[in-house]
């Protein structure tokens, strides 16, 4: 099928965004939300770029990418990728939209990390669509086995799609025996090798303490009102007080899921505090109580936390270095990262 529009794909290449990779006449890549990529927009538009297509499993619009493809002339494309009903319904409802974005070229297709969701979106495209019109299954690049997964949440939404467009219309989509086939494809095609997907490659994750793993207001009220009274203004320097804190809501739950997603070499990042010598102590104490397990020999305490390598901070205040960090600040606590539901769900993490 020829496209509508064609794009310079050298030249997003030449960008280095992770993961990106030609599709359709289009590009698949890590979301191009973050505040490190802001760089990369107008190259993307001058080399033909004119519709993102947004991969969301939240069912929420991701109003910084709106007003970006407004500030840069580009169009927002919301597509939701879940198997829950609601947003199978949803995917339906603009999967002709969808198909015919694709067709046109000229698109830039993500999900967080360029890879599950967006999987899932261009194998929805091609086994409901794009196969009946003789064009080829696409390359599985995060559900391959290479990086040590399997097709299986493909599959599940693959089903639930199918399912569900059944019941909508009292008939099915396409005949059952040509679905199997086509899931059979997309299979196969996890199993192959690339040389574009790099094994095992994992992404690093630098994680704050002080009201990210640890919550600091659970602390303040263990201590006696005469300590508070003391040093009223500064709690911060309460010795012992990082001993007392509870974990915040879902964090302990959460380090173990990402530790066992496989896809993410974790840290604690962390800054003492000048005027409390006691402070690296405690945290070393409540990280070997509350998660050795994940995080044993794997703290660094800095002042500015520029001065690491990775892909995502998770920390939340811009401050000590974090505005300065070269890969993307997941800013928690703020109405994007509430909480570690909506960490999880950015990242890919079940």
């Amino acid at each position: 099928m020829e496209k509508v529009n064609s794009i310079d794909i050298d030249k997003i290449l030449s960008t280095d965004i992770p993961d990106i990779h030609p599709v359709y006449g289009g590009v698949r890549g890590r979301t191009m939300s973050s505040v490190h990529q802001v760089y990369a927009w107008q190259i993307i538009k001058d080399a033909g770029i004119h519709t993102i297509i947004d991969l969301r499993e939240d069912g929420i619009k991701n109003s910084r990418m709106q007003a970006l493809c407004e500030e840069y002339g580009m169009r927002y494309f919301y597509y939701p990728v879940q198997k829950r009903v609601a947003l199978i319904d949803e995917m339906i409802d603009r999967f002709d939209e969808l198909c015919r974005i694709i067709d046109e070229g000229g698109f830039y297709i993500a999900c967080a990390m360029g890879l599950h969701r967006t999987d899932i979106a261009l194998c929805t495209y091609w086994v409901f669509y794009a196969a009946g019109k003789g064009i080829d299954a696409p390359k599985i690049y995060g559900y391959s086995q290479e990086t040590g997964h399997t097709t299986d949440n493909i599959i599940q939404v693959l089903n639930a799609f199918y399912k569900r467009m059944t019941d909508r219309t009292g008939k099915e989509p396409i005949p059952k025996q040509v679905f199997l086939e086509r899931k059979q494809i997309i299979k196969q095609r996890s199993r192959e090798t690339s040389t574009a997907v790099c094994i095992n490659q994992k992404k690093t994750v630098y994680i704050e303490i002080d009201k990210v793993l640890a919550d600091f207001g659970s602390g303040i009220q263990k201590v006696s009102d005469e300590v508070k009274k003391e040093y009223l203004g500064r709690f911060n320097e309460i010795p012992g007080l990082f001993s007392l804190m509870d974990p915040m809501p879902g964090a302990i739950d959460a380090m173990h899921r990402m530790q066992n997603d496989g896809n993410y070499n974790m840290y604690i990042l962390t800054t003492a505090l000048w005027d409390n010598p006691s402070v690296c102590a405690d945290k070393l104490e409540w990280i070997k109580k509350h998660l050795d397990d994940v995080f044993h020999r794997r703290v660094i305490i800095t002042p500015d936390k520029s001065l690491v390598e990775g892909d995502y901070i998770i920390d939340c205040s811009n401050g000590n270095g974090v505005r300065n960090f070269k890969g993307e600040w997941i800013q928690f606590g703020n109405g994007e990262f509430p909480d570690w539901a909506s960490v999880l769900r950015y990242l890919n993490v079940e």
